[in-house]
């Protein structure tokens, strides 16, 4: 992790254009992500954040404890639990 004050970023930005690109699409990619995940926490049902979240977060099953994701995808821990074993046939 690296922490660099704004200001100093603009100066970066201004002096080396590939630091504003890199600056640029990181945060481009960002808020793609949290568009979608606004989205989804609108437009889907709970079962079907939790089957996007198999289907295109694969990762994050196996590496982030379930209360987080569950926060993650606007559901209780509980919740998230039962449609896992629901989805998974158990």
């Amino acid at each position: 992790l690296i922490e660099i004050r704004l200001s100093s970023l603009l100066g970066l930005c201004q002096e080396h254009p590939q630091v504003f690109q890199f600056f640029f699409f990181n945060i481009a990619d960002h808020l793609n992500a949290m568009l979608e995940r606004v989205e989804n926490l609108i437009s889907l049902k709970p079962e079907e954040r939790v089957q996007y979240l198999i289907n295109h977060k694969k990762e994050l099953l196996a590496s982030i404890p379930q209360k987080y994701l569950a926060d993650y995808i606007g559901i209780t821990p509980v919740s998230l639990s039962r449609l896992l074993k629901k989805i998974n046939g158990d």
